[in-house]
């Protein structure tokens, strides 16, 4: 099983995010390219992503399997640095899914972020977390 939690944590680490600011309320939703500081997580991201790695723990469905693909999640960074809004997007079965979202829900039991600064504002921001596995 460790060996999965390194293939995971290589994984996690390997791959990118991406982040969009919006407001709360999804009627005044806009979607802004460019924020001038994007949400930082307490230890930095590459510390978020080693957390993901590190709780994650792949179904037996999914090792029986030997399955591989792609999960990818989002979720809100709020205003006031909570992780908020998480859902996944796109699932590989097995279970899999589910437990993304365990994790994520898990540490955003745990963990603050530095939200996101638009116009000199604290603005929610969107994130997209992809999540790869060849197991």
């Amino acid at each position: 099983m460790d060996k999965l939690k390194y293939l995971t944590f290589l994984l996690v680490t390997l791959i990118g995010t991406s982040a969009y600011a919006q407001d709360k309320a999804p009627e005044l939703s806009r979607k802004v390219d460019k924020i001038d500081q994007v949400p930082e997580a307490e230890f930095g991201l590459n510390a978020f992503r080693h957390q993901v790695a590190s709780l994650f723990v792949p179904t037996q469905e999914a090792i029986k399997a030997k399955t591989s693909g792609t999960l990818l999640a989002t979720f809100v960074i709020s205003k006031t640095g909570e992780l908020t809004d998480i859902e996944i997007v796109k699932d590989m079965g097995y279970g899999m899914g589910e437990e993304y979202k365990r994790v994520l829900k898990e540490i955003a039991k745990k963990s603050k972020w530095k939200p996101g600064v638009h116009n000199n504002e604290k603005v929610a921001v969107k994130y997209a977390l992809p999540l790869r596995f060849a197991l």
